[in-house]
């Protein structure tokens, strides 16, 4: 991208940039679509920040990453700025990575009122983050979808393969990581999953600290839905799902018990009464596990008689 910056026309057309191996522009490049669909998809994505903000009357353009691999993004901005009467929406983000992991920056799709007059109504939109495969960690600065003037905020979902890591506050919304409330319309609601890591031992956590860019399970800041405020708890394993109290906000921990099957076993023929040595390897049991946890280990409590 020529001087870092990308002006594509406004409108309402929708742009695609798609390929089947990486698609990489420089971390610090800008892409401007005012009011149109943007997406890419490729192999795996390395991109700058993404803007589709609308001005007046209108919608932002929805901005849609898709990857088999890893999706790393700066900000993606979808927010709506009106300045008159009339109803401005934001468009809705989602990233989505089949085998890899996502790190993205600020997401916005919300929207602002100008020094304008009249009556407007300001709604949000929808943010999706989700991975698909074990190790799919989502990492991200902080998500903001509120709504104003009766406008209705946007819901946030984030599906982890692995553990999640909001390490940003909203710049507006001083000490949240999501902010997703509405002033006079309907809030958006948070829905949050993950595994706990291959080791189950990373609870989740929110504002309490113990999330940085590399490590802990959790968000920076609070999740505030507008009505209810989540901030400085954490949620093990035996908590979930955890539901507020008011249902706007869920997060669970899922992880799929592991199994485990018969299969050739290596141990002598013996006769009955006759001592026998094995190992617990040699009955041949096949285990699996869908989250690959580690470590994963059989134990023989007792042999049955007969």
């Amino acid at each position: 991208i020529l001087d870092n910056a990308l002006f594509l026309p406004g409108g309402t057309g929708s742009i695609t940039f798609q390929a089947g191996g990486a698609i990489t522009m420089n971390p610090g490049a800008n892409l401007f679509a005012s009011g149109r669909n943007v997406t890419f998809t490729g192999g795996s994505l390395s991109l700058g920040n993404i803007t589709t903000v609308v001005f007046g009357d209108g919608t932002a353009g929805n901005i849609t990453l898709q990857a088999t691999g890893n999706i790393t993004a700066g900000n993606l901005n979808a927010n709506a700025v009106t300045f008159n009467e009339g109803t401005v929406g934001a468009g809705a983000i989602s990233v989505t990575s089949n085998t890899g992991a996502i790190s993205v920056g600020v997401l916005t799709a919300t929207s602002q009122t100008g020094a304008g007059y009249g009556t407007f109504s300001i709604v949000g939109n929808n943010v999706s983050l989700t991975t698909l495969s074990n190790g799919g960690n989502i990492t991200f600065q902080s998500i903001d979808t509120r709504g104003y003037n009766g406008g209705d905020g946007g819901n946030v979902s984030i599906s982890a393969r692995g553990v999640v890591r909001g390490i940003g506050t909203v710049l507006t919304s001083p000490g949240d990581t999501i902010a997703t409330s509405s002033a006079g319309g309907i809030n958006g609601t948070v829905t949050i999953q993950h595994d706990g890591s291959p080791t189950n031992l990373q609870p989740f956590t929110v504002a309490n600290g113990a999330v940085t860019a590399n490590s802990g399970n959790g968000t920076v800041g609070a999740i505030n839905t507008g009505t209810e405020v989540i901030s400085g708890q954490t949620f093990d394993f035996g908590s979930s799902p955890y539901t507020s109290p008011g249902g706007s906000t869920q997060i669970t921990y899922i992880n799929t018990t592991p199994t485990i099957s018969a299969g050739a076993s290596s141990i002598p023929t013996t006769k009955q009464d006759t001592s026998v040595s094995f190992t617990v390897a040699s009955l041949g049991f096949l285990t699996f596990d869908e989250n690959a946890d580690v470590p994963l280990a059989v134990r023989l409590a007792s042999v049955a008689p007969g």
